[in-house]
């Protein structure tokens, strides 16, 4: 089974950089520009990984963050 890693950034920029490096290394990205993007991705499929940017607009890092651990707690998560 492949990896799957939830990439939660805004800057379209940097989550197409973060999703071909994980594609490239065989992980399946998937990208939301938005913390609530991110948490109704998440509720639709479990994901092994989740890097979430801290700065977002709407709901900010942190609160993503917490409900991200209050619906998937086994989930890891990486902030940057």
């Amino acid at each position: 089974m492949i990896p799957s890693v939830l990439i939660i950034e805004d800057e379209k920029i940097l989550s197409h950089a973060m999703r071909d490096y994980l594609a490239h290394h065989s992980y399946e990205p998937v990208v939301a520009g938005s913390g609530e993007e991110g948490l109704k991705l998440l509720s639709d499929s479990e994901m092994d990984l989740v890097v979430l940017d801290y700065q977002l607009p709407g709901m900010d890092g942190i609160d993503t963050l917490r409900q991200i651990k209050q619906a998937a707690p086994a989930t890891e998560v990486v902030m940057v």
